[in-house]
């Protein structure tokens, strides 16, 4: 069974000696599954020197001290698929993150055909390790034992693996391309407190709708962000798109009229209050005017042939690399990168996502793309 700091006392101690640490892994468990406000429900740890540690940020310990190591430079913080942790902590105890490496990019910067974790964990240490409770509650408490078996696996070989891919990385002479694209990951803004508001617009069959009943397809979803904030459950868990859709063709006004309607759940025929509101309010409403496409603006053609030209570099060079084409140059890039046609390895550095790694290694390759397009001239 691992281990738990799960007094603030603890906690603080394990946060001092992380900070003596040159490496530490991390890993966290939350409940988006079975919640309208996601929250991190646990955070593992592992290191040389303290083992594998689990902290529970809802049994009333505070997870604080934690934060001076992820903002530490001098601690290499180890995720696998950094985003959805870093984005979710920063969010729920507002901590800033240096000094990252992420080994599931590192995989991909390997070339590896499979970056999961229990795919790496396969291939480096011959270990399979068992799916397990992936999508549970992790708001429960107490955690069964299985479920705090499976939350320290995700660390527990995570320090081992770190290691061995710097030393592939130096190998293959990628390493500061990952150390420069985990960098960006730490950046990445935290994550709303909320998730973001359902369109009504592109709910299936919305587009079959009159405007009339998109007014009161707008009210229903505007009603089911309010009931699944008051009850904090998933939308999904409180009533989905098509039923909602069906409602707002069906109009009912009676709570017998919405029972009636085969894809509406129990519990909201059981409440019928909100919903039939919604009805009524949405009846009231204008008819929403279906938005026109707006025609988008000329492209300039110089613009489209440095594209082609460096789709068609970025699926030789990912070849002979050996590489995902969509990591060593997305598809952003490319546009941003045609879009603002520099001139020079300076100006090319200046475009938002390039990194210095991709400058200095093909930089002059890129240039050769938008010079040839017409640009120059």
């Amino acid at each position: 069974m691992p281990l738990f700091a799960d007094t603030d006392s603890l906690v603080d101690s394990l946060a001092r000696n992380l900070l003596d640490e040159p490496c530490v892994a991390f890993d966290t468990e939350s409940d988006s599954m079975y919640h309208f406000r996601e929250k991190v429900c646990l955070i593992q740890i592992a290191s040389d020197a303290t083992g594998t540690i689990l902290v529970d940020p809802l049994s009333g310990v505070d997870p604080g001290p934690l934060g001076a190591v992820m903002a530490s430079p001098s601690v290499t913080k180890i995720f696998h698929g950094a985003d959805f942790d870093i984005t979710s902590m920063k969010r729920d105890f507002g901590w800033s993150f240096s000094n990252v490496f992420d080994t599931a990019l590192a995989a991909r910067f390997l070339g590896w055909p499979s970056v999961g974790l229990a795919a790496v964990i396969l291939r480096e240490f011959g270990h399979e390790i068992p799916k397990g409770p992936q999508t549970a509650d992790w708001s429960v408490r107490p955690l069964p034992a299985n479920m705090l078996e499976y939350a320290a696996g995700d660390v527990n070989y995570l320090v081992e693996i770190y290691r061995r891919m710097v030393r592939y990385l130096q190998e293959a002479g990628r390493l500061r391309w990952v150390i420069e694209e985990s960098a960006a990951i730490a950046d990445i803004h935290a994550a709303s407190p909320l998730p973001a508001p359902a369109d009504f617009l592109k709910a299936t069959g919305a587009c079959d709708l009159d405007g009339s009943d998109l007014a009161i397809l707008k009210r229903l979803f505007a009603a089911r962000e309010a009931v699944a904030l008051k009850l904090d459950r998933p939308r999904f868990k409180v009533i989905g798109d098509d039923a909602l859709v069906r409602m707002a063709i069906s109009r009912p006004r009676s709570p017998a009229a919405l029972e009636r309607i085969r894809a509406v759940p129990r519990p909201v025929a059981s409440h019928p209050e909100p919903w039939l509101a919604a009805i009524r309010d949405g009846l009231s409403d204008p008819p929403v005017e279906i938005p026109r496409l707006r025609r988008r603006p000329p492209f300039d053609p110089r613009v489209a042939e440095s594209i082609d030209r460096l789709k068609k570099w970025r699926a030789g060079a990912s070849g002979r690399l050996g590489l995902d084409p969509g990591l060593l140059l997305p598809q952003r890039l490319i546009v941003a990168i045609a879009a603002a046609f520099p001139a020079s390895i300076a100006e090319l550095g200046q475009v938002p996502g390039v990194h210095a790694w991709r400058c200095d290694e093909f930089g002059a390759e890129l240039l050769e793309c938008i010079s040839h397009s017409g640009h120059a001239g």
